[in-house]
């Protein structure tokens, strides 16, 4: 079987059957691009994402049994891709923090998926409310995505060839690591905080 957390491995290891672990947080069983790399954190790790066959998913294998990210098909009709569009999923960020990181960057259209309690759209900024549909088609037709660097979304990004900056939690592991891993091979920029500079330095690298 396979589990979608601890409690799934905990009811096959009582029920005395095997399980497989198939997922992102199993690549870091292996020697791979870590922040806080030490034995506690790796004994943590294995201990909290337990199974009996382990198969890690990454952008890279780094040498180690790791797969490439499963990205379900994302069947749309044909979109033309807009280069100055830019999908944005920051939903640990205040509406008002991302109003006054992207507002001085009008050469742009953002599609602001966030806490909105109804779309609002300020001239290029347009805050919307969350749509499976519609984010899919945004982020078919984006030149960009500005995300946290969690592994879903910017496996889809990369999948289809967006340019992509992330802001890692604070002192989240996956996601600082995530963000590190982007670094090291050249797959998109990183700003540790919303930071206009870093925006404005992504938005004129080409698409």
């Amino acid at each position: 079987m396979r589990p979608r957390g601890p409690l799934a491995a905990r009811i096959a290891r009582r029920a005395n059957l095997p399980c497989i672990g198939v997922g992102h947080q199993y690549a870091f069983f292996h020697d791979i691009p870590m922040v806080g790399d030490n034995t506690a954190t790796r004994w943590v790790i294995k201990h909290f994402a337990f199974c009996d066959q382990p198969i890690g998913l990454h952008w890279h294998h780094f040498g180690h049994p790791i797969l490439p990210p499963i990205v379900p098909p994302l069947e749309l009709e044909s979109v033309t891709v807009k280069e100055e569009l830019i999908l944005v999923y920051l939903p640990f960020e205040s509406v008002d923090a991302i109003r006054n990181l992207l507002r001085p960057f009008n050469s742009n259209s953002f599609h602001i998926y966030s806490k909105t309690p109804h779309a609002v759209d300020e001239r290029h900024l347009h805050f919307l409310l969350f749509s499976r549909k519609g984010f899919l088609s945004d982020l078919h037709r984006c030149g960009g995505v500005i995300c946290n660097a969690g592994f879903e979304l910017p496996s889809e990004a990369l999948q289809l060839g967006k340019k992509l900056l992330v802001r890692p939690l604070n002192g989240q592991l996956e996601q600082e690591s995530n963000a590190l891993v982007i670094q090291k091979l050249g797959l998109g920029s990183v700003m540790q905080k919303l930071d206009s500079r870093a925006v404005d330095t992504w938005l004129n690298i080409p698409y």
